[in-house]
Parts: structure tokens; sequence; C-alpha cells
């Protein structure tokens, strides 16, 4: 697995394969550009977000403070990722709320790593050009991205943009570049700790145990004080880690690495919200079936042990999937949790590529490149269509939110997502309708009550049953000033003058810098 050098005639002519990776990729995503901010994680960190206007003398401070203190109140998730708030915050200083600027932002991110793990497979593949396109042609297409560059958030693109970019630059000893990058990746997503394993497994194959060590050291050592880091600023992990027995644990994860694994070679069906599942019985036929899966796959990686770069590929797989497995389950989506989700596959998908690319080049040999393209051109239409059709999923709120409750009618974070959707739209009815069925599944969630009665006073003229609702509100959460702010002026509606200012008095006790 030596490298090739990246200067002279060998890294020369490559551009019309670049322009090729982009036309594709512009070309399945075009659709996109037109796809609106979703309700969720888009209003909390850009529609709703007061830290969104942060003054640029402030910007510092993002690298002292978890990512949920730069994100509207109600989202929640321990993370420290300020290089993904910094990248939020610039596109919105140029483009305001631009849902098209955001998107292309995302297709930019998503050409670049393409791009990059072209020129990876070059060194990988033994500089065979048409099988380093097809692998990022396939990346560039394959279905599950739909959320990732389909919709507006930039997590995935973007640490998997400076993962690739700092891999490359490993991979051909550019050591200060590759650190340069992989900062921006541990600064843009915790899972870019997995880099240091995974040159771990390329080196240590290369160059031996000891050499390899040295290889990696710099690379581990930038990761250890990132986490050093990390773990002074964030004091709590991401989801909602319920104790669950060991075994129903593991074989849990053996069921999500399978269903991953599937993704990846038979991306359908695709769903945008996997809702949260275990797995205790290891006579279970999903338990089984997965089981049997990743034997089969262990069985090829140790067939393929005398492949330096099938058997690399195969291990990155594994790798990069590593923390979403060991986290299986608790994944915040809204109010709830996600047994797993497609975008987590962003960089592991990467890997996938090449070992599909390399796996068609072995079988087929230097003598096949008729039918070399002509299978990968068929691979690549198919995952094209499939990406273009699923990318409908992502238009907007109420088509994703519809079909996520089409799916799993009981997704209460889907009720309330969807009833804010509609309100932002006007169709005010048919937000009670959601809302209503949202307090029947979460009858504790003051903010639902909160939104029932704005539209109830300010859009339709109920008083009374606004009122109810403001007052379920300030009984749910006592520290909602904004619930008595409210109920003051409705009181002020009905003439109820005294009570309207016991209201304002206790908002301003509550919030005294808002009033």
């Amino acid at each position: 697995m030596t490298p090739i050098s990246t200067c002279g005639p060998r890294d020369r002519g490559h551009g019309r394969y670049y322009l090729l990776i982009l036309l594709l990729i512009a070309a399945v995503y075009a659709p996109s550009m037109g796809n609106s901010f979703l309700t969720g994680d888009d209003y909390s960190f850009i529609i709703s977000n007061p830290h969104i206007a942060l003054p640029a003398k402030e910007l510092p401070s993002i690298f002292t403070k978890s990512l949920s203190e730069f994100a509207e109140g109600s989202h929640r998730g321990p993370y420290y990722r300020p290089i993904l708030f910094l990248f939020i915050w610039s596109t919105h200083a140029i483009s305001g709320p631009n849902a098209a600027c955001f998107h292309s932002v995302n297709i930019i991110l998503h050409i670049t790593s393409a791009i990059f793990l072209y020129r990876i497979g070059l060194i990988l593949l033994q500089n065979n050009r048409l099988a380093a396109l097809f692998s990022a042609a396939l990346f560039a297409v394959h279905p599950v991205h739909n959320q990732t560059v389909g919709a507006v958030g930039l997590g995935d693109a973007l640490y998997g943009s400076f993962l690739i970019i700092s891999l490359f630059f490993s991979l051909t000893r550019k050591r200060f570049l590759s650190l340069a990058f992989y900062s921006g990746a541990l600064l843009a997503k915790e899972a870019s700790v997995m880099l240091v394993p995974l040159l771990s497994v390329f080196f240590v194959r290369e160059k031996g145990l000891r050499k390899g060590i040295v290889e990696i050291m710099p690379t581990a050592a930038l990761a250890i004080i990132y986490l050093a880091v990390r773990s002074v600023i964030v004091t709590s992990v991401p989801g909602d880690l319920s104790p669950q027995p060991f075994l129903t644990q593991i074989l849990t994860a053996a069921v999500a690495a399978a269903d991953y694994l599937r993704l990846l070679v038979i991306p359908y069906p695709l769903s945008p919200f996997y809702p949260e599942r275990w797995f205790s019985s290891l006579l279970d036929p999903r338990v089984l079936s997965s089981l049997l899966t990743l034997a089969l796959f262990a069985f090829a990686y140790l067939r393929l042990k005398d492949s330096p770069a099938m058997s690399f590929l195969m291990a990155a797989i594994f790798i990069t999937l590593l923390p979403v497995l060991l986290k299986v389950n608790a994944f915040p989506y809204g109010s709830e949790q996600a047994f797993m989700a497609e975008r987590f596959l962003y960089v592991p998908s990467m890997f996938f590529a090449l070992l599909v690319s390399a796996a068609l080049a072995e079988f087929l040999g230097k003598k096949s490149r008729i039918q070399f393209i002509a299978g990968g051109l068929t691979i690549i239409l198919a995952m094209s269509a499939q990406t273009v059709a699923t990318n409908r999923t992502w238009a907007d709120s109420i088509t994703l939110y519809r079909r996520i409750l089409n799916e799993t009618p009981d997704a209460s974070f889907a009720r309330f997502n969807l009833g804010l959707a509609y309100q932002v739209k006007g169709l005010y009815d048919e937000a009670i309708t959601e809302y209503t069925e949202y307090v029947r599944l979460r009858p504790s969630h003051a903010d639902t009550h909160l939104k029932i009665g704005q539209i109830l006073f300010f859009n339709k003229g109920l008083v009374d049953d606004a009122i109810r609702h403001f007052e379920a509100a300030a009984l749910l959460d006592p520290s909602d000033a904004q619930a008595h702010v409210y109920w003051a002026m409705a009181c002020e509606a009905k003439g109820q003058s005294e009570l309207a200012y016991q209201h304002y008095a206790t908002a301003r006790q509550l919030n005294p810098k808002s009033f």
C-alpha cells in the first residue's frame, strides 16, 4: 500500500475527472436547492436562534462553550462542535436565513469530499483512475446521503470533508496539513477521533508495529488534547443512555451494524426516522440474520487479509461505524431516541465506495475495462435515481413529518414539528390538530400548550380557550415567563386589568432582563 506521489507527471490530467464528479453531484442534488428549512434543528440553530447574530468579536467564545449554548433554548445536546457553529454563523452572515445558500454549502462540501476520495482511490487502487473515479461517483450519489446533503444540517458533511482531507494528507505524508484539517474535523464532530485507529490499521500494516505507532503519534496526541479540552467544557454525554442488560446492548448493536451494512449495499427502503428498539433474545430472527451478516463480513475480511487495500477498507468501514454502534438508541430525535440514522453512514460510505471499486477491479481484471464501465454506470445510474427520488422527502417540513408519521404514527416529535410547520404556513386548524395529538402523547409538554394558546388568541380570537392553554403552560413550566405574558394579554382582552397586571409582574420576576 505504498502511496503514490502527489507531484510530477502522475499527478496531472485529473481536471476532467474533478469536473465529472462536480457535474454528477450538481445534477443529482440540484433539486435539493429548492428544499426549505426544516422545523427542528434548522430552527434551533438558524431560524429561531438569537445566537446566529453573535457579534464577530464574540466568536472566540464558541471555543469555550458547548454547542447547546449557541442554539435556541429548547435544543438539547451536550456537544462540543465550535467549527460547526462557525460554519453556520458564517453562512448566515453571508446570506441570512436563505435555505438555498445553506444547501449550496452542503453541496460544495460533498463535492470536496468526493474529489479527495478520488485522490485517496488513486493511492489505494494503484493509480487506477477509472476505479478511483467510480469510487468517488458511487460515494457522490449514494442515497444514504440525502439527509446529510439534501437537508440543511452541515454537521456530517462538514466533518466528513475535514476528515477525508486529513486522511489524504496523512497518506501523502503531508503531516502539517493533515493535522490542520484533523483539528477542523475534531472541532466539527466528536466521531473524528476514529481517525486514530483508522491510521493505526493502515500504517502498522504498511510499516510494522513500531514505525506505525511513531507515524500516528502526532495525530493521536492531537486527539488526546481535544478529548481533554472537551471533557472540561462538556461534562455530560449525548443521548438518553437508559440502562439495558449487557446482552441486550450487544445484540441490539449487532442488529444496528447489520442494518447499516445493508443500507450501504442495498439502500432501500430508506427512512428519515428509525424508532428506538431493543433486541434481547438470541433466537430473535432479526438477531440471527444480523449475526450471520456480521459473520460473513468477518469471514470476507479474513479471506481478504492478503489484499492490503481491501482489508484496510473493510476495517475502515467497521472503525468509522463503531461510535454509533456503541450509542445505539441514544440519538436524540426531537423528544425521542432514534435506533440509528442514515446520516451516520456519510464517512463509512466513503470506504464502502472504495471497497466496491477495488472488488470490481480485482474481479474483472485490468483487461475488462468495458465490463467495468458498464457495471459501474449501471450502479451509478440506479443509485442516482434512488437519490433523486428520496430527496423529495426532505423538501419541506410538512412532507418530511407526514412521511415519518405514515411510518411511525406514535412519533410524537413529528406531531409537534408538523404542527409547527402548519403554524408557520398559516394552516392553523391543521396545526391545532397536530399539537393536540402531541399533548395526548406528551401531556406534560408546556410549549405545546403555549403554541395552541397563541393560535387560539392571536389567530382565531378564542380568548377563553387560549387562557386555558396559557394557564396549563404556566402550571407545567413555572419558569416560563412568556406563558404569563400571553396570559396577561388575554386577560387584558377580557378587560381583567388587575389579573393582567399580576401576570405581567410574574413574568417580570421570572425574566427581569426581558421586561
